[in-house]
C-alpha cells in the first residue's frame, strides 16, 4: 500500500488482496523496501504489490519478486487510469480465492495478458477450463484502444469479484 493512502485507496488495496490467492494486505506507513522484504520472506510471498496513490485514488501498481537478498522490481509498471471498487458495483461481493487464471476477452489483449501473466504470477487461459473449483478467480482482460485496457476480477458464474481497473503499462 501507499505511505499517504486515502480511503478509496486502503479499499481498493482490500478489494485486490481478495481478488488475489493467498495475499496479504499490509499498510505500508514508514516501512523501508527492506522492511517490506522481511515482511516478504516471513511470509513466504513470492511477489509484492505497491499501491502509489493519485489525487486521492489508486494510481499505480509497482511489482516486486521476492529475493533472498532484496526486492526485485519487475516491469512494466501498471498505470491505474480509472478504478470502480467493489462497493460500488452492484452484486458485486469480495470472495477469497484459492487460485486465479487470465482470460483474453479480445485479440488484442494478448499482449497484455503476458505482461499480466508474468507481473501476477499467474497462468493464461487459452480455452475453456473444464470442471473449475468455485474458489477461482478469473483476471478478464479487455483490450480498449491504444495501450489502454479493462482488468475484471469474477468468479466462474461471472460475478464481480473484484475491482474494475482501466490501465495502461508504462
Amino acid at each position: 500500500m501507499s505511505r499517504r493512502d486515502s480511503p478509496r485507496t486502503r479499499s481498493f488495496c482490500k478489494d485486490l488482496s481478495y481478488a488475489l490467492p493467498s495475499a496479504i494486505k499490509v499498510n505500508r506507513g514508514k516501512k523501508s523496501i527492506n522492511d517490506l522484504h522481511m515482511l516478504a520472506l516471513q511470509n513466504k510471498c513470492n511477489r509484492v504489490i505497491i499501491v502509489n496513490t493519485f489525487m486521492g485514488n489508486p494510481g499505480l501498481l509497482t511489482f516486486y519478486s521476492v529475493g533472498n537478498e532484496s526486492l526485485n522490481p519487475l516491469r512494466p509498471q501498471l498505470r491505474i487510469l480509472g478504478v470502480k471498487l467493489t462497493f460500488e458495483i452492484r452484486n458485486a461481493k469480495r470472495v477469497r480465492v484459492n487460485d486465479i487464471i487470465i482470460r483474453c476477452l479480445n485479440d488484442d489483449a494478448m499482449e497484455v495478458a503476458h505482461n499480466l501473466s508474468s507481473l501476477f504470477n499467474c497462468k493464461i487461459c487459452f480455452k475453456e477450463y473444464g470442471e473449475p473449483p468455485d474458489d477461482l478467480s478469473i483476471m478478464n482482460v479487455e483490450s480498449l484502444e491504444k495501450d489502454i485496457f479493462i482488468i475484471r476480477f469474477t468468479n466462474m458464474s461471472g460475478y464481480i469479484i473484484g475491482p474494475i481497473m482501466k490501465a495502461k503499462f508504462i
